[in-house]
């Protein structure tokens, strides 16, 4: 089991959870507790961070997030033919990879990884279910009160901060 873990095949029979949420929405605090449960192991970073983590990666992500802020929601089969396979296969690689080696150790019966998918990023959700076969999706939403004040204080403006909370709650469908 030890030589499986450091090789990073423990993928296999782990399904994900998928904690849907905003930015500067509380969501860290979520994704810690759902994270220290001795069934689930926690990657290090946001999905988005470990996803699209080289050049060409980056790339694809500004292009899908543009295209979500101007309001177009990305169908999955466009995602999927924009994923190709070979990147598809290299994601759960970085998937795997983004799960520190004492988390595997201390959580050997783990049978779920959650991962943290934000913002625009949730456009990506079919993505994740074709490289995993299935995942188990939770939305944390914060009310709109709220979340539009944080975003506030972030720098956004009124009129940028409505417009990204709609954005972004029409993707948690």
């Amino acid at each position: 089991m030890a030589a499986a873990l450091r090789e990073g095949i423990i993928l296999a029979s782990i399904t994900p959870i998928c904690l849907c949420c905003f930015g500067r929405g509380g969501s860290n605090m979520a994704w810690n507790l759902i994270g220290s449960s001795a069934d689930v192991l926690m990657t290090h970073q946001e999905w988005h961070k470990i996803a699209f983590n080289g050049k060409n990666e980056e790339k694809l992500r500004r292009v899908l997030v543009g295209l979500s802020r101007r309001g177009v929601k990305i169908a999955p089969g466009l995602l999927q033919s924009a994923l190709a396979p070979a990147y598809r296969d290299g994601l759960r690689k970085r998937t795997e990879a983004a799960i520190p080696l004492n988390e595997r150790e201390q959580k050997p019966e783990a049978k779920y990884v959650v991962l943290k998918v934000m913002d625009y990023h949730l456009d990506l959700l079919p993505a994740i279910k074709s490289v995993f076969g299935e995942a188990r999706i939770v939305v944390l939403s914060r009310g709109p009160e709220a979340q539009v004040e944080s975003l506030l204080r972030s720098k956004l403006t009124l009129s940028q901060a409505c417009r990204w909370y709609r954005n972004v709650t029409y993707r948690m469908d």
